[in-house]
């Protein structure tokens, strides 16, 4: 499997999510991106940009307003209400549900892990409770 490829990350993530429109899985891709994004340092972030493929860099880019301090989170539930605080403000949003946002960041951070080792960046707490998930899921 190439995982170098985005149109594959892309459908993997939207068989996971069941989204039939590729155009909501990518919005969905970039908030989850976005909020993880949010919380890092500007050298963090140079790090990611140099791991991400040319269509995932574009939406880790799209709308970056940098600011001087972080939003940290420490837990998946601080996580998820950033990314529903997120959601709201956009023109389409793409979640109905808390447990949307929270599926959505657990698929989605999962599946960016296991190509770029982007949970490196959170804290341990987040590390933890999205393998927790993972292993629920999966039992």
């Amino acid at each position: 499997m190439n995982y170098n490829n985005d149109e594959v990350l892309f459908n993997q993530i939207q068989i996971k999510l069941g989204v039939v429109d590729s155009l909501d899985n990518k919005r969905i891709i970039g908030r989850v991106i976005h909020v993880l994004r949010d919380q890092l340092s500007e050298e963090e972030s140079e790090e990611i940009i140099q791991k991400l493929p040319v269509d995932l860099t574009m939406i880790y880019l799209t709308a970056w307003k940098v600011t001087p301090h972080r939003s940290s989170t420490y837990h998946l539930d601080e996580f998820v209400t950033r990314l529903l605080e997120t959601d709201s403000i956009m023109p389409k949003k793409v979640f109905r549900t808390e447990i949307e946002a929270l599926r959505a960041s657990i698929i989605v951070l999962t599946e960016l892990d296991k190509r770029y080792n982007l949970l490196d960046y959170l804290p341990g707490s987040i590390k933890n409770e999205l393998n927790n998930a993972m292993l629920n899921e999966a039992a």
